[in-house]
């Protein structure tokens, strides 16, 4: 991978890079965004992969399951980090409409200081 690869998957896996990297990264378009979480969720079968996480994952998940795709939003008990409080999902046939969804729930303002850009 090149550096601009490197770094835009530290990105998206992470969720977090350090300013240099971020001046580095620029604008990213969304589809670089969509194509990483396809090509984990793909390989992982869900995106982010927090399965060995012990306390609830807040935020949105992407599984794969036998009728495509899912969304499933979880936040904890806010005195019971490890009991889920609340759960939503929602089922895509289509794996770029789930991304984009997920992509637009999660990381509609950008991730971590990194705009998002739509190509035109």
């Amino acid at each position: 991978m090149g550096e601009r690869a490197d770094l835009l998957m530290k990105l998206v896996v992470a969720g977090h890079v350090n300013v240099a990297e971020r001046q580095a990264l620029g604008v990213v378009d969304r589809q670089e965004v969509a194509e990483i979480v396809k090509l984990l969720l793909c390989h992982h079968r869900v995106f982010p992969d927090h399965r060995g996480a012990k306390a609830v994952y807040e935020g949105a998940t992407l599984p794969q399951v036998p009728s495509g795709v899912q969304i499933i939003w979880e936040r904890a008990y806010p005195w019971d980090p490890f009991t889920v409080a609340e759960r939503r999902t929602e089922t895509f046939e289509e794996l770029d409409a789930a991304v984009e969804k997920f992509i637009d729930s999660e990381w509609k303002a950008g991730i971590d200081g990194v705009k998002l850009r739509q190509r035109d």
